[in-house]
């Protein structure tokens, strides 16, 4: 029985490590059977876990603010209320992934060799999209984004429906890694070869956000961490943007960041006084979960706006501003604020030092996170979601294994 249980514990890892990277309704099928399964060994009495009560009320204020937006609504009908709640669901999810961890550690620690390799042919089969432009697995089209010398790149997007979800999750990735790349690039040359591939094709997918949202990342980590690293870091920084800058198509994009009157930076403005206006409207529960894109168009007649893109919020916080409201907008400060809390004085305390090392990546995790959601409303991303709350049930569970478990 215990062998059975086994194999099926290692499948799920396994069947999960590998939707992770590669397909949504993976995601969704091998979530779901974690869930059932440790719910199913929980109510039986072989799986325990000890949640301190902050964690329980921050988590459920947190779940609290999505009922409140969606029942209060006056754009969702009842009959959609539930369809509505599934979206929240990886917030219930918190309760439970941290026990399958706590419970399957040792195995999942048998699998990080396998990741790095999933994430090794992900990167290559990246770069072969990056510059043939081909999907050989979806039927989906792509556009000719950029030449530098002569060379066509098309944005890549891996197994993932678009760019931007597969530059984000590589973001998250990369940041997660770089405290072990940071101590063990000479010694792990899989880790580094992975990580060098991956990086690559993140710069060659061209998302600025996401750009940004890591190297920001990157200098906070090295001041919170790796102060000795200084130095290093900022001699890195200006050969990669000079680098960047001597290359023609490159530079282009690179400068356009900077740009007040680039064409994406004015959408994204015009949707967020929209957004803004939603939540003056509604001030406080918002129009209800994910409602804010079919209400753009009325909201930029009512401006004066004359623009034909439109679409989410384009920021995680306005986006929550303008869909759940006050309430909800502060719940999701309170809850991204409490996690990194929760990591920092766990990182400040740990005295073991692998699990130091994967604190700080998960705190590395959750500042791309945060960052990136600046331009991108990640927070409503299904995919990326996937990865976050992955993020803050790791540190749950090591939150956990620190105060009833470690001595």
């Amino acid at each position: 029985m215990t062998q059975f249980k086994d194999g099926i514990m290692k499948f799920l890892i396994f069947g999960y490590l590998l939707a992770l990277l590669t397909s949504m309704a993976g995601m969704e099928i091998f979530s779901v059977l974690i869930v059932l399964t440790t719910l199913f060994f929980l109510v039986t009495g072989r799986y325990t876990f000890k949640f301190s009560k902050l964690t329980v009320g921050i988590i459920l204020l947190f779940f609290l603010s999505h009922i409140l937006s969606i029942i209060l609504s006056p754009y969702i009908q009842s009959t959609d209320f539930i369809d509505y709640l599934r979206k929240a669901r990886w917030i219930l999810y918190l309760f439970i992934i941290p026990i399958f961890l706590k419970e399957n550690v040792e195995n999942i620690v048998k699998y990080r060799r396998v990741f790095l390799w999933l994430l090794l042919l992900v990167s290559i089969y990246s770069l072969v999209q990056v510059f043939s432009g081909v999907d050989f697995f979806r039927k989906t089209s792509y556009y000719k984004f950029q030449e530098i010398y002569s060379i066509t790149l098309w944005r890549a997007k891996g197994f993932y429906t678009n760019t931007m979800t597969y530059s984000y999750i590589m973001g998250i990735i990369l940041s997660f890694l770089f405290p072990f790349v940071l101590r063990n690039w000479r010694s792990d040359k899989l880790l580094s070869i992975s990580y060098g591939l991956t990086l690559i094709s993140f710069f060659l997918g061209f998302t600025r956000g996401a750009w940004l949202a890591l190297v920001v990342t990157f200098v906070l980590i090295i001041l919170l961490f790796y102060r000795h690293l200084v130095k290093k870091t900022l001699v890195c920084l200006i050969s990669g943007a000079l680098i960047l800058l001597l290359i023609p198509g490159m530079q282009a994009r690179v400068l356009s960041i900077l740009n007040p009157e680039d064409l994406s930076r004015l959408h994204r403005l015009n949707i967020w006084k929209a957004n803004v206006e939603m939540f003056k409207d509604n001030f406080y529960t918002g129009v209800g979960l994910n409602q804010n894109t079919d209400l753009t168009p009325r909201y930029f007649d009512k401006l004066g706006i004359v623009q034909d893109f439109y679409g989410h919020g384009h920021n995680s916080f306005i986006q929550y501003l303008s869909t759940t409201g006050i309430i909800g907008f502060f719940t999701l400060i309170l809850f991204t604020i409490y996690f990194l809390v929760v990591t920092f004085k766990c990182i400040e305390s740990h005295a073991n030092f692998k699990e130091q090392q994967i604190l700080i990546g998960l705190m590395s995790a959750q500042i791309f996170f945060i960052l990136g959601g600046l331009t991108e409303a990640l927070i409503i991303d299904a995919e990326i979601l996937h990865w976050y709350s992955l993020t803050i049930s790791s540190i749950i569970y090591l939150k956990h294994r620190k105060e009833y478990v470690q001595p």
